[in-house]
């Protein structure tokens, strides 16, 4: 035992005070509270208050430990007297280390047996709804939050130790749970702001056991945790104005992004619980409730980013949409309009999202059919007309980028589907039968896959089908299938792009075929549509078929081009990202001949023999331009003559 704490010091105290001393050392609550009253006496001398610390460690002695058979008779009295005690000696302990009479080496000795009673005290609330009546309940309740708000105050050595005791964030909680199920005091309370801050700051984040207290707390289920932390924003946003509001969103923040990461179960109960939509609005009251200072502002754009962040890390663009239904957009293009100090938030989180996240999700039905984009497009653009300021000029272009791709989005999605649409082909690799989509099966699975007989069906599933249907248990890309109107769409947006884009894949395709080594059979790679861009046409880029996990789905489909003669291509379309991830939706199409792969790899044999002859004779080599040549072997070609699934 450290010597602060030895029984003997006590002996060494003035005589005013040694009596109630020993008497809170053989387990005396109003003694104990005497002696702590006594650390605010600027009589009492230094010596003697660092000999304080040895009455705290006999009262915390195991010995004065209820028995089992002691607690099963409790009374309301006796559960508060035990609380009290528990807060009089946490209290204490933390006037002895702000005092700085208690050594490092003591405080660690004194933490240790106050755990079994913070354990004792986190079975309180049960017990409270059992047998206290409302009065009693609140009184004890009030104690917990007296001892609540010491913590928050206390230094971080304090802090780190009151988490490091069992029970704790389960005891944060239950007094969590019990402030919201409070009569609503029309304002944010400093109680329910400490809470906030204590559970979740800013850069913390729990440990799943911890996290799992917490919920424990909260009532037993991810679901209960996910539904009080959506009850705390509601809180906020109803009170945004007072100056607690963005230190509650910064005691939020840990949670939502940081400790959701860490447990998914967590992470689905928030998405289902609406904490996206609560999160928009909540940043949104407190952005037009009152103005902020530099620091807040800062924290509010941090909030932004996390919703973001939600965005990619969620299953679907259903939340994209509850955002947006909740005002995320308008108030999203407000705040990039305005100055940023800090110019590494709008640099590293808005523009990424501005650029890239954002015109991804314009790739879904669902998402372009909502009521609330088309509203919320519809007033970015009036501002924009009626020369809204934006203080950053990257900005500006992004904005009317976004604008432009979801009206030509709109335009594909009301247009009549094209003719190549009514044209089908069997996709069992020794059959190119061409028909109507009335005349072929279509795969029960992935209802993407058609066929012209049941022959020719089993024999794709024994050679490849097996590997990229969504209802094999083998494949690894049935997650990630799209719904089936999300997939109509891609298709109809793909046959609209491939026509104009189709010029840049002959180009991409030539050269990629001319830098091969002659003799040697190349496999057609796979092009790649990236739509997560603000553009109106996708970003398109040549991808190796076996080029690394994210496309290993497709593989069965790359077999399938190799076989198909050049008839078929392969489009691998980037729709959006999560987190590290991003979704890919490959869609085959179908050449009624082989034409248009035949004579690139001409064009590409051609060119290669002129680089090879001009370096033999001592020439540099010649420089690739085939773009005439690619020009006039488009047009003799019929680019409609292809079907996309």
């Amino acid at each position: 035992m450290h010597p602060a704490l030895q029984r003997s010091n006590i002996l060494k105290l003035p005589v005013s005070l040694r009596k109630h001393a020993l008497a809170a050392a053989d387990g005396s609550y109003p003694d104990l509270l005497t002696v702590a009253d006594s650390l605010d006496d600027p009589k009492l001398q230094r010596q003697h208050l660092m000999r304080l610390p040895a009455v705290y460690i006999a009262a915390l002695d195991l010995a004065h430990f209820p028995t089992p058979t002691q607690m099963e008779a409790y009374t309301v009295e006796d559960y508060q007297n035990q609380l009290s005690r528990t807060m009089t000696a946490f209290v204490g302990i933390r006037q002895l280390n702000k005092l700085k009479v208690l050594p490092k080496e003591a405080a660690g000795e004194l933490w240790e047996p106050l755990r079994r009673w913070m354990n004792l005290v986190g079975d309180l609330t049960e017990f409270l709804r059992e047998d206290m009546d409302a009065e009693q309940a609140w009184d004890v309740h009030a104690q917990v939050m007296e001892m609540i708000n010491t913590l928050y105050c206390a230094s971080a050595s304090e802090v780190n130790a009151f988490f490091k005791l069992d029970g704790a964030y389960i005891i944060i909680g239950r007094v969590w749970k019990e402030l919201l199920r409070q009569p609503t005091p029309k304002q944010l309370t400093r109680e329910l702001v400490n809470v906030s801050m204590i559970m979740g700051q800013e850069n913390r984040h729990l440990e799943p056991n911890r996290l799992r207290d917490l919920m424990d707390g909260a009532g037993g289920s991810w679901d209960d945790l996910a539904r009080l932390i959506v009850t705390h924003l509601h809180e906020i946003s109803l009170y945004a104005s007072d100056r607690f509001a963005v230190r509650c969103l910064q005691g939020l923040h840990g949670l939502l992004v940081n400790s959701s990461q860490e447990v998914p179960a967590f992470r689905s109960a928030l998405l289902r619980s609406g904490s996206v939509a609560a999160l928009a609005r909540t940043c949104r009251s407190v952005r037009k409730a009152r103005l902020l200072t530099s620091d807040e502002f800062r924290l509010v754009c941090i909030f932004y980013a996390a919703i973001q962040t939600t965005f990619l890390d969620a299953p679907s663009h259903v939340h994209f949409i509850e955002a947006v239904d909740a005002g995320y957009l308008l108030d999203f293009f407000d705040l990039t309009s305005q100055r940023f100090a800090f110019r590494n938030l709008l640099d590293k989180c808005f523009i990424p999202l501005l650029q890239r996240q954002l015109p991804a999700f314009l790739a879904y039905i669902t998402v372009l059919k909502s009521p609330s984009l088309a509203a919320s497009l519809k007033d970015i653009r009036l501002l924009m007309e009626q020369g809204h300021t934006i203080h950053h000029e990257e900005v500006l272009p992004l904005w009317q980028a976004f604008s432009s791709v979801e009206e030509r989005r709109i335009a594909i999605l009301a247009a009549p589907s094209p003719p190549s649409h009514a044209t089908r082909f069997c996709e069992s690799l020794s059959c190119w039968k061409v028909s109507k989509i009335a005349d072929l099966r279509v795969c029960g699975g992935c209802r993407q896959a058609y066929y012209c007989s049941q022959d020719c069906q089993r024999h794709d599933w024994r050679t490849g089908h097996r590997d990229s249907c969504c209802f094999s248990p083998e494949s690894e890309y049935g997650s990630d299938l799209l719904p089936q109107k999300d997939k109509k769409f891609l298709g109809r947006l793909l046959e609209a792009d491939y026509p104009s884009v189709l010029p840049l894949i002959a180009n991409k395709l030539v050269a990629w075929y001319g830098k091969q080594r002659p003799g040697i059979v190349v496999e057609t790679p796979f092009v790649a549509f990236d739509y997560r861009t603000a553009s109106t046409q996708p970003a398109v880029s040549l991808i190796l078929p076996d080029d690394s996990s994210p496309y290993a789905f497709s593989r069965a489909l790359a077999e399938k081009a190799r076989r198909s003669g050049g008839r078929m291509q392969v489009h691998l379309c980037a729709l959006n990202e999560e987190g590290k991830h991003t979704r890919w939706r490959a869609v085959p199409l179908y050449a009624a001949s082989d034409a248009l792969d035949r004579g690139l790899r001409e064009l590409a044999a051609q060119w290669r023999d002129k680089a090879v002859n001009a370096v033999m004779h001592g020439e540099k080599a010649p420089k690739f331009e085939l773009a005439q040549e690619i020009r006039e072997l488009l047009e003799g070609l019929d680019v409609l003559e292809v079907g996309i699934h």
